[in-house]
């Protein structure tokens, strides 16, 4: 029986259904504390790009405005609604960088989840997947700000079910509506673990940010690994770097790679089977009734016919001759 992604109930140490559990939180943790280096490095790179992206547009959206309030008039209006209109560019530009980053550091938690090494240069590595990111964010927050419309909670349960969505379009490239539906039909069966799961890794995030700053450099990988190790339970089963071991997650344990048997070469040439002939039907042999044996009258004796006897003559002596009898002599013809 086919499953999503690849995952293989059959394989011993795995639940019969792959379902979210909390400690995969622990799990990130540990996988984050195996390459610290480079998840504070990501971490560090993006935090210098949006102060970057920010104080450029501080500076050029202050300098505009200044310049409005010195010049007055209708030149003055301009001037601000040229500063408004910079103001919206560079929010623009600040989300296309947060999809950009994020997706890459998607990219770095998926590669580290399947056993490989990662490096802070990592974030940069989804350039190819960012506009499909970008539109997968402004849907996901659209569809959850309606969402927190009603009461909060409806928001949470539908931030939960599409937590795999970006993961989907940057691993497997789907498009955006397909990877919104794959994660919701994956996630609503365990949809209230998924709620909690997620309201979890959002907090602990934030969390982060708000000591002094500083603590966002090790919860905020802590977001991208915890979502990463649902993906992997559901979608990679057991997809790891060749010669390395999967990382176990607690409470579960997980068979070592199968190693594929070598495909032989495929002989082109085609010989087609012998045709075995069906084997010849036994002959239909029909009991035949014994008949009574037929009773022959005796034949009668022919009658011997009496055989004459024959009396042989008696010899002939020499005193006994028979008389020769002469015959008369004849007379010439006439002339």
């Amino acid at each position: 029986m086919a499953t999503p992604g690849g995952y293989n109930p059959m394989a011993p140490g795995y639940p019969a259904q792959p379902k979210i559990r909390f400690d995969a939180i622990g799990e990130a943790w540990n996988l984050f504390t195996q390459q610290m280096g480079a998840w504070i490095g990501a971490v560090l790179i993006a935090i210098a790009v949006f102060i970057g992206i920010y104080i450029v547009g501080i500076v050029v959206v202050v300098g505009m405005m200044v310049g409005a309030s010195g010049a007055g008039g209708n030149a003055g209006g301009a001037a601000a609604g040229l500063g408004m209109l910079l103001f919206l560019a560079i929010y623009v530009i600040m989300l296309i960088a947060i999809c950009y980053l994020c997706a890459g550091m998607y990219r770095m938690a998926l590669k580290q989840v399947r056993g490989q090494q990662i490096s802070a240069g990592d974030v940069f590595a989804a350039g190819d997947t960012w506009l499909p990111v970008l539109g997968a964010t402004l849907l996901v927050s659209i569809a959850v700000g309606i969402a927190y419309i009603f009461l909060v909670i409806p928001g949470l349960i539908l931030g939960g079910l599409l937590m795999l969505t970006v993961p989907l379009v940057v691993d497997q490239r789907l498009g955006v509506m397909d990877a919104m539906q794959q994660s919701f039909n994956t996630l609503k069966s365990d949809w209230l673990m998924a709620t909690l799961f997620y309201f979890v890794l959002c907090f602990l995030a934030g969390l982060g940010g708000v000591i002094f700053g500083i603590g966002i450099i090790f919860t905020l990988p802590l977001f991208f690994l915890g979502i990463a190790i649902v993906y992997r339970d559901f979608f990679l089963a057991q997809q790891v770097a060749p010669g390395m071991a999967p990382m176990p997650a607690t409470g579960m344990t997980m068979p070592p790679p199968v190693e594929a048997p070598a495909t032989p070469p495929m002989d082109m040439s085609y010989t087609p089977p012998p045709v075995q002939a069906e084997p010849a039907a036994p002959p239909i042999v029909t009991p035949i009734e014994t008949l009574p044996p037929v009773e022959t009258p005796p034949a009668e004796a022919a009658p011997v016919e009496a055989t004459p006897v024959v009396e042989e003559p008696a010899p002939l002596s020499e005193e006994t001759t028979p008389p020769t009898s002469e015959a008369p002599a004849k007379e010439p013809p006439a002339e």
